[in-house]
């Protein structure tokens, strides 16, 4: 294991002894954050509404803010989106993290600089966890196809993005290094090329760790693999982007500085392929 990686697994011991600490008493960590947020945002819309100021118990939030779907925030959100401040969090909102829209209209979760620290101290406790637990994932590169961070921005001049791209940007330095795909590839729109693209690079490397919120992302990419392997073979052995995917030539560009030809890796791929007539995941 290169030693910047050792120095950084080793300086999370006192954040997973903190964490440690804390998870010994989950109710009462738990109800002190709640009585926290509470009492911060007694005067955001939200807390006006629900009376949070007269909140003295756990009984007395189940009875002021019962159970809800994203609709009862949907009226803040619209109006938080449009400029308007203390609508959910007294903190401002420095972007909305935008779901996948899987289950329906993509929603807008509000993000501030508090989530975006937690965000990263979570983010950096997951992963450097991961790696103490099952030290030969860290021994090659790291495999994870997020969206942009930033996709747009609201009526109210508020950046919009996808909450993968969050979780990149919050991740340690030293994850970001590791990575096989170059955030580059967030920002192909095409999915048919997107997927080509992050197969291509990730087949040819050592890749030990591999990170999904869906799995549906881990078929599509052995299907893309399937349906493309002669393609993908010829690039790797040639190190270059097969001009049949549609990327725009600034991404294109991006892309294909970092490659070069691997023939080794490309005759090795087609043994595999020889020996069964397709690609297999174990094998690749």
């Amino acid at each position: 294991m290169p030693p910047r990686r050792r120095a950084a697994l080793l300086l999370s011991s006192n954040e997973w002894n903190r964490w440690e600490r804390l998870t010994q008493e989950p109710r009462k960590t738990q109800e002190k954050f709640l009585f926290r947020l509470i009492r911060d945002n007694q005067k955001t819309a939200f807390g006006r509404d629900h009376r949070f100021s007269e909140i003295r118990t756990i009984a007395d939030y189940r009875k002021q803010v019962s159970v809800g779907d994203y609709e009862r925030f949907r009226p803040y959100i619209d109006r938080a989106r449009h400029g308007a401040s203390n609508m959910l969090t007294v903190d401002p909102i420095v972007m909305f993290a935008m779901t996948s829209g899987s289950t329906g209209q993509p929603k807008l979760i509000p993000v501030t600089k508090a989530t975006q620290t937690m965000h990263t101290k979570l983010t950096r406790l997951w992963y450097e966890r991961a790696f103490l637990d099952h030290p030969r994932c860290v021994t090659g590169k790291v495999f994870g196809l997020v969206s942009q961070a930033v996709e747009g921005l609201t009526p109210g001049g508020i950046p919009y993005g996808a909450a993968s791209g969050l979780i990149y940007r919050s991740s340690p330095q030293w994850i970001k290094r590791t990575h096989a795909l170059p955030y580059e590839i967030s920002e192909i729109k095409d999915f048919q090329a997107k997927y080509y693209v992050a197969i291509r690079l990730a087949i040819e490397q050592n890749v030990t760790f591999l990170g999904t919120p869906n799995p549906s992302t881990i078929l599509r990419l052995v299907e893309t693999a399937d349906r493309f392997v002669k393609e993908i073979i010829k690039d790797i052995h040639d190190g270059t982007l097969s001009s049949r995917v549609e990327i725009v030539a600034k991404i294109r560009a991006a892309l294909s500085s970092g490659l070069s030809a691997n023939r080794t890796r490309a005759q090795q791929l087609e043994n595999f392929f020889d020996a069964h007539d397709k690609l297999r995941p174990q094998e690749y």
